[in-house]
């Protein structure tokens, strides 16, 4: 529904997950992954309809915590 950009905005804001999790040579810690957010944001006004996952279809009624 539109937050995946938002929604890893998020977490790479966070020092502390991307201190942990990435490497100091990786992309993600090199570029601060700007680019890559741009070009997935523009992929927002598709109107995707993927199939869910049975292992996320838990998630689904949590929606509020990304909002």
């Amino acid at each position: 529904e539109r937050k995946l950009v938002p929604f890893l905005r998020l977490i790479l804001q966070s020092p502390t997950l991307v201190e942990h999790y990435y490497q100091p040579w990786s992309y993600t810690k090199k570029t601060g992954f700007n680019d890559a957010l741009h070009s997935l944001d523009r992929l927002t006004s598709i109107d995707f309809r993927l199939p869910i996952d049975t292992s996320v279809r838990r998630f689904i009624n949590h929606r509020d915590i990304i909002e």
